[in-house]
């Protein structure tokens, strides 16, 4: 059974312009997916947080994976948190070029080998 339960959003206020942040969270036979959209920027970035931490920290304990899809800027403290979150297993499905190319960096960053090459 799958279950979509709207997580959390976030609006942030920078000067030049409001940037807004929606998380949806997938549930799906004990894995938990977040679908992301919008810009993942400032205290956004804390949203996102308090989810995975929410759902790593819960009793199902299932493989956790963000969608990054409709992603489309993520800025210094977002990609910390995604490294974060890679580091504790989490995995990631990406469509566009920045995201793919944010994840691939994450990826290669970690591992030993000569990555891209």
């Amino acid at each position: 059974m799958i279950t979509l339960t709207w997580q959390a959003s976030c609006e942030w206020h920078s000067p030049e312009e409001t940037e807004v942040l929606r998380i949806t969270t997938r549930h799906n036979l004990g894995a938990t997916c977040f679908i992301v959209e919008g810009k993942l920027v400032g205290a956004c970035v804390e949203e996102l947080e308090k989810c995975w931490r929410a759902a790593a920290s819960a009793e199902s304990g299932g493989p956790i994976s963000v969608d990054l899809t409709d992603v489309y800027f993520i800025d210094e403290s977002g990609k910390q948190l995604l490294t974060r979150m890679h580091e504790q297993g989490t995995t990631f499905l990406a469509a566009g070029l920045m995201a793919k190319f944010l994840i691939e960096e994450i990826k290669c960053a970690e591992s030993t080998s000569t990555c891209g090459k």
